[in-house]
């Protein structure tokens, strides 16, 4: 398996109350709390690696408060994995929110096909 990465948007995770035990506040790292008018993913990326050491991938994509460049790092197993159960709670709620479902699944099916892999 070839070292790898890609980078994907905070809000492609799902909501910020399904995505935040994974990635942390959807907000800048640097400030201390979020936008009291509702959530938003502030620019935050999410960078998914396999393969690779996760300082290397840090160095690639450093966390820069000056430019508002900002990354969260997921190993790739965890990133679909968390997808896979974000969509299911999305499907089986009370209120199913297929629309949310759709997002992350369509999240997943790109970083697969990112990594060049099926699943």
């Amino acid at each position: 398996m070839a070292p790898h990465t890609t980078v994907v948007d905070y809000m492609d995770f799902g909501l910020a109350c399904t995505a935040f035990d994974l990635l942390g506040p959807p907000w800048y790292q640097w400030n201390g709390c979020g936008d009291c008018h509702g959530p938003s993913s502030n620019g935050v990326r999410v960078v998914v690696y396999r393969g690779i050491k996760l300082d290397k991938v840090k160095e690639r994509y450093p966390v820069i408060p000056e430019k508002e460049q900002d990354y969260r790092y997921v190993e790739y197993s965890k990133a679909i994995n968390h997808l896979d159960e974000t969509a299911k709670l999305f499907r089986e709620s009370e209120t199913p929110d297929l629309k949310l479902e759709h997002i992350v699944l369509e999240t997943k099916r790109r970083i697969i096909n990112d990594f060049n892999e099926t699943k």
